[in-house]
């Protein structure tokens, strides 16, 4: 099948139903439209009969174990049948030519059969109207997720829309559902039993027509003697009771028609010795098997059987009627049997009845046979008419009034007719009715009994199947009972994991609200510090209110190292190799903090963070805190310079043009430096010297770096290196008093650059930087 039928249908709801046929025939009790499944077989059902099997036969659901959904909507399982079955495609249209509403009153009204598909540009969805015999139902599938759309909204939906459509011509065939085993067994044999029965009954009753021929014989020489008058008199008044008694009960009128339904085919015959016995025989096989092929249900009950009993007695009886008015032909008249299904007369009528003369005895046959032809000609002239009467009796033809009313007048004549042989016939079947009853008991026994035999024997399959369904339905339960006890477990789990995600909430909305607070106070410490700037002079572009020395703005000014994320690219991620240059410059910024107010202050003729942003010692701790650690690292030098490449990280203060204490014998002395980097502690990392002249740099200068660094390194573990920063360059003292004091040369075995050694663990570095252009060179030691 489709694939996008099979989808469908396996969403819909699934329907517990028994295995193999007896699981159909309950869906077809139960009117179920939808689909049912065996192995790779499939069923429509719509409204309890099945309207296609597709992938496999009927037969494949015998003993098979179903699966069954039921429809969404009525529509789609006709809809798939059709669409699975295929059929021939009558017509396209457009819909902005020819309405979609016009073709469904055509169709209808036409009593068609198939469906009309419109999906041909058509973008929201795929719309179908069902037809079947002229009546229709609608569906859509609507949009990507093809929701179901059903009824007057999906053809109201698709009659707005513009597209092409089709109309396809699909016949359906009802398949039908394969009776049960047991049921076919029980009613073989039933007819088994009910034909043993008849053919006991044929002999008796053949024996008993002998009898009552004689009685018959008897009755007619009595008869010849009547005038002719009282027998139309008697004919008349058995017809008014028979119509009265036909009025009150209705069985009795039910009886009549059986019992005169083959009497209305004989015809009398001239040999009357050998045609009694002989249409008895012949026709008391006729109605025992009548009930048996017409309605296999109806041999289950005794009252079934008794009631096969007495139609084959009566239709005997007419049969010896048939008989006794051949023999009438050569002794004048004779008498017919009454019909043991008429209520009991009183004893004057049955008298009446028997004294009947031989000219109505003789016309019987004849009379029966022209009335059972005219209510068979009327149905047949009723069933072969080419218009329908109408209802305005101006509109009706005269002929058939005619006729309607010559067939009213030959029906009440036949009537009166048959009411008088029935009478005459209960006398003499009445005494061939008590001989044959008690046969009749016993025949009735052993039928129980085969019954009985019947029902055992077929008890056997039932249980065996019973107790199949109960193994299967033992193994499901157990799966059910695991899947439940699966999700149960699973439930479990998820309502824990429920209540930690409750708690992270909680937590991450106080951490919102903290955040919220803080973030308000910041907006007005914000304010608070711009309404101050106003109020002290405005921005820093107005004209300074006040100016200040740059030994006094630089000696007065502390840079902080800061980064905007501190979970992101830091100086521990760059020394690690974890951070790149522009990451690291993108996060990291030297914020200034002053003693004194800037707003409004001029240094050398300039704001004052103008100023600092230009000054050389700005720029060098900006180049040692965001380049040299790079440099470094790139070059390969790590392990030569690891005393500075492992110090930069630690850097938190930047102290311009500030000092450093030395324990002395004489107490703490100063050392005055132009830059000095601290950790967070306060201690020294790198102190430096700046020469911001175009003069050059002279011994002098480079010795009281190295002295003064010598005798910071002695006191203090932490110092790692000394700087000296040249804006021009250095005279070879200068270079020669640096390399003398760390041991340099060819013959120096020391791994470290640059670096003068204190004891076996300690030590420090110099370095010479120069300065060009804004950008710094390391020079001493060489990268």
């Amino acid at each position: 099948m489709n694939s996008r039928t099979i989808d469908v249908v396996t969403d819909w709801e699934t329907v517990a139903t028994p295995d193999g046929y007896e699981g159909l025939h309950e869906l077809a009790d139960a009117e179920f439209s939808g689909a049912v499944s065996a192995g790779m077989a499939w069923a429509f059902f719509l409204n309890g009969r099945v309207v296609g099997v597709f992938e496999g036969e009927i037969g494949d659901f015998e003993d098979a174990e179903l699966t069954a959904y039921r429809a969404a909507d009525p529509s789609l399982p006709l809809l798939f049948s059709m669409q699975e079955r295929g059929g021939e495609t009558q017509a396209r249209y457009y819909t902005n030519k020819t309405p979609l509403s016009d073709a469904d009153q055509t169709l209808s009204n036409g009593g068609f059969t198939g469906y009309i598909e419109l999906s041909e540009n058509v973008l929201s969805g795929d719309y179908y109207v069902v037809y079947h015999g002229g009546k229709s139902m609608s569906a859509a599938f609507v949009g990507s997720s093809e929701r179901l759309v059903t009824g007057d909204e999906a053809f109201e939906t698709a009659a707005d829309e513009v597209g092409i459509y089709e109309v396809v011509d699909v016949d359906v065939e009802i398949v039908d559902i394969p009776e049960l085993a047991t049921d076919e067994a029980e009613t073989d044999e039933d007819d088994a039993s009910g034909t043993e029965s008849g053919a006991s009954e044929e002999t008796e009753d053949a024996t008993h027509a002998d009898e009552a021929e004689t009685a018959d014989d008897a009755t007619a020489a009595t008869d010849d003697e009547e005038p002719t008058a009282a027998a139309d008199s008697d004919a008349a008044a058995v017809s008014d009771s028979a119509a009265e008694a036909a009025v009150d009960d209705p069985t009795a009128e039910d009886g009549a028609s059986t019992a005169d339904g083959p009497t209305a085919d004989e015809t009398p015959t001239d040999d009357g010795s050998g045609g009694g016995p002989a249409t008895a025989d012949a026709e008391a096989s006729e109605p025992s098997d009548a009930p048996r092929g017409g309605d296999p249900a109806s041999t289950d009950s005794p009252g079934a059987t008794a009631s096969e009993g007495r139609t084959a007695d009566s239709t005997e009886a007419e049969g010896e009627t048939g008989a006794a008015d051949g023999h009438a032909t050569d002794t004048g008249s004779r008498a017919t049997r009454p019909d043991d299904r008429q209520p009991s007369e009183p004893s004057s009528e049955t008298a009446s009845g028997a004294g009947d003369t031989g000219d109505a005895t003789v016309a019987g046959p004849t009379q029966k046979g022209a009335a059972a032809d005219g209510v068979f000609s009327d149905e047949e002239r009723w069933r072969e008419a080419k218009t329908i009467p109408s209802l305005d009796p101006s509109e009706s033809s005269s002929n058939g009034t005619t006729a309607q009313a010559a067939s009213a007048e030959q029906d009440r004549r036949s009537a009166g007719e048959r009411a008088a042989q029935m009478q005459r016939k209960r006398t003499a079947q009445k005494a061939a009715q008590d001989r044959s009853s008690a046969s009749k008991t016993a025949d009735s026994g052993s039928t129980t009994q085969a019954s009985a035999r019947s029902a055992a024997g077929g008890e056997q399959p039932n249980v065996e199947r019973l107790e199949k369904r109960l193994s299967k339905a033992k193994e499901r339960v157990q799966s059910l009972e695991s899947e439940r006890d699966e999700l149960a477990e699973a439930r479990t789990k998820q309502r824990e994991r429920i209540d930690e995600l409750e708690a992270e909430r909680e937590e991450y909305r106080e951490r919102v609200e903290e955040l919220e607070a803080e973030r308000e106070t910041l907006e007005a410490e914000v304010e608070r510090l711009e309404s101050e700037l106003e109020r002290l002079g405005g921005d820093t572009g107005g004209a300074p209110s006040q100016s200040m020395s740059v030994d006094q703005a630089l000696s007065g000014t502390n840079l902080f190292v800061r980064y905007d994320r501190k979970g992101e690219a830091t100086l521990e991620h760059a020394h690690d190799g974890a951070a790149s240059r522009a990451d690291v410059s993108d996060n990291l910024r030297l914020e200034h903090h002053t003693t004194f107010e800037t707003g409004g202050l001029a240094v050398d003729g300039q704001p004052y963070e103008a100023f600092l942003h230009d000054s050389t010692e700005y720029a060098f701790a900006q180049w040692v805190v965001t380049d040299l650690l790079y440099e470094i690292g790139e070059t390969g030098n790590q392990s030569g310079l690891a005393g500075v490449f492992d110090a930069i990280p630690e850097i938190d203060r930047v102290e311009l043009s500030g000092t450093v204490g030395v324990d002395t014998p004489d107490g703490v002395e100063q050392r005055d430096f132009d830059v000095i980097f601290r950790d967070k502690m306060g201690d020294p990392l790198f102190v430096a010297d700046i020469n911001a002249s175009r003069n050059a740099t002279t011994e002098a200068m480079v010795g009281s770096l190295v002295e003064n660094t010598g005798t910071i390194a002695s006191n203090d573990e932490s110092l790692a290196a000394g700087f000296y920063v040249t804006e021009s360059f250095y005279e070879p003292g200068a270079l020669e008093t640096v390399s003398e004091e760390t041991g340099g040369g060819l013959l120096s075995r020391s791994k470290k650059l640059s670096h003068v050694k204190l004891s076996r663990k300690r030590g420090y570095h110099l370095c010479l930087v120069e300065a060009r252009n804004g950008e710094f060179h390391l020079n001493v030691p060489d990268l």
